[in-house]
């Protein structure tokens, strides 16, 4: 066999057509082309492959062992290059690819879970790889293209990121059980607990959230007294429950079901914090924008 072995596919496909018609002249037809041209075809496909793969009399046409074995490879071949023409259509079309997304892990008990189902069962063809990152990694790595897109709490301004809102909320009090506000049936002024101990994000772990929280609290014109960090809510909201001190979260962490703990919305109302999705704006790729648009329809506005 010629080391080079190198195939068409019309080579292939004109095999093919003598291979099952077992006549010259009705897969010259089917190729749309003479028969001699197709006899020279399959003659030189013979000499690249380095040894007969029909046997000729003037009554049939049979494939040999080896255009047997040949067929079965044909077949496969071709089967293969269709499917790879079609997945990539589908892709051009955003029906197919794989997206890295990143996301805090509040949100894996919040909106994730339903984007993710729905977005699934719209799209099957679209691998999401998701990635659970601290908002301030998430730009880092959506800026240097390892993340495809980011669902970032407080997001900076950034020229090169498209950045769409997708959260909205007001912050709420993280309370233990037993706290004297535990019980209150009106929204609490932050004021009230401004010489309480407090838990809250390191700022290293949340630049954002924890500039928030601060620019809170000075607008009750005093300073919080954080005896506990950490970077995780579930953390935080853990040790609330154990009485060490008092919290401040977005809404949605009121998700986080937790026996001796209590959420109590804060005044003023008005003051909020926001998730947004961002993506870079060079990113023109129809899965990334099926993604966006699927996100964007979930959009949960600021509650009171």
């Amino acid at each position: 066999m010629n080391q080079n072995f190198d195939c068409s596919t019309r080579d292939l496909r004109a095999f093919l057509a003598v291979a099952e018609e077992l006549h010259f002249g009705m897969a010259a037809r089917r190729m749309g082309i003479a028969q001699p041209p197709l006899s020279q075809l399959i003659k030189r496909l013979e000499e690249k492959v380095g040894c007969p793969l029909f046997v000729r009399d003037t009554r049939k046409v049979q494939l040999t062992e080896a255009g047997r074995v040949m067929l079965a490879g044909v077949k496969h071949a071709l089967d293969g290059i269709g499917k790879t023409a079609s997945d990539a259509h589908r892709a051009s079309r955003g029906e197919m690819g794989t997206l890295s997304v990143g996301f805090p892990t509040i949100l894996a008990v919040t909106l994730l879970p339903q984007i993710v189902r729905d977005f699934r069962k719209a799209n099957p063809g679209i691998t999401l790889q998701l990635l659970e990152l601290s908002s301030v990694d998430q730009v880092g790595r959506l800026r240097a293209g390892f993340l495809d897109l980011a669902f970032v709490n407080e997001p900076p301004s950034d020229p090169d990121l498209e950045t769409v809102p997708v959260l909205v909320e007001p912050f709420v009090l993280i309370l233990p059980a037993g706290h004297r506000l535990a019980r209150s049936k009106e929204p609490v002024s932050i004021k009230s607990v401004a010489d309480e101990p407090f838990i809250f994000f390191s700022r290293p772990s949340g630049i954002a959230i924890h500039d928030r929280f601060m620019a809170l609290c000075k607008t009750a014109s005093f300073t919080p007294h954080v005896v506990q960090e950490s970077h995780t809510w579930s953390t935080i909201v853990g040790l609330v429950s154990s009485g060490l001190g008092v919290s401040v979260a977005p809404l949605c962490v009121s998700q986080l079901s937790l026996r001796g703990v209590v959420y109590r919305p804060i005044r003023p109302a008005s003051f909020t914090t926001v998730t947004a999705m961002m993506w870079r704006k060079n990113d023109r790729r129809p899965a990334l924008q099926r993604f966006a648009e699927a996100v964007a329809r979930r959009r949960v506005p600021a509650r009171a």
